[in-house]
Order: C-alpha cells, then sequence, then structure tokens
C-alpha cells in the first residue's frame, strides 16, 4: 500500500507534534555513531506525552532535511528521537550511517502496491499496536 505525499500535508504519524514547540539545549551533547549530536526537546501539548527528546547533529545536514515534518526546523539529521502514536511511544535509534548517493528510482513505488488513503494505512497501524 501506498499513500502520494504531498508538501502541504503532515504525515498523521507526527500529528502528536503539530502543535508542539521546540527548545535546544546548545549545551548539552553526546556522540553518537562517531558525530557530536546535539539535543533539541519538542513540548508537546499533552498532559500525559509531555515531551520528546531529539538528538542531532548538524555535521550531516542539506536544505531539505527533515522537510515536510515537525521537524523540519532541527538543523541536521537526526540520529536519535521519538514519536508518540495512538499513545505508544516510538523510540527511532541510528544504527549506522552510510553516505551515498541514491538514484530517484530508490523512491519509486513498487510494482504490486496498491494507493489507499492515510485513514486506511492509519486502521493497519492501529491494529497492528492493540
Amino acid at each position: 500500500m501506498f499513500v502520494p505525499a504531498s508538501e502541504s500535508r503532515k504525515l498523521f504519524i507526527f500529528q502528536e507534534l503539530k502543535n508542539g514547540s521546540l527548545s535546544f539545549d546548545n549545551d548539552t551533547t553526546r556522540t553518537i555513531l562517531g558525530y557530536e549530536a546535539k539535543k533539541a526537546t519538542i513540548h508537546l501539548n499533552n498532559p500525559i506525552n509531555t515531551e520528546i527528546i531529539v538528538w542531532y547533529t548538524p555535521q550531516i545536514a542539506n536544505a531539505t532535511i527533515n522537510k515536510n515534518t515537525p521537524f523540519s526546523k532541527i538543523p541536521g539529521v537526526m540520529l536519535e528521537f521519538a514519536i508518540y502514536y495512538n499513545n505508544v511511544l516510538f523510540t527511532l535509534k541510528s544504527s549506522s550511517i552510510e553516505k551515498s548517493d541514491l538514484s530517484d528510482s530508490v523512491f519509486a513505488v513498487p510494482d504490486g502496491y496498491r494507493h489507499t488513503t492515510i485513514e486506511e494505512i492509519e486502521r493497519t497501524i492501529a491494529e497492528i499496536i492493540r
């Protein structure tokens, strides 16, 4: 299944973040996979899930890093971060970094996939994480 993305639409997994605010703790760093990672905090508008921490490195950055996401103001590749989806915390951590050029064909929708809606994808994921 696939849903075509547009620049004006935020992905459903980021809906929890859309009203959050971002702060940077420039004095707090750690090394992740050999890169100096800086800390950012997204303060959520949620009384239970109040914030998530992002570790990013400006050592790997370009103009389209984190484009079309609530992370677009983070000036570098996110090496570790979390998101809440249906009140479940998903933490994503980089395990390796490989610098390479990717052809556009890597992002092509494979044969056999069918067009669907964001709502159908959300229902499918909700069933999986129950």
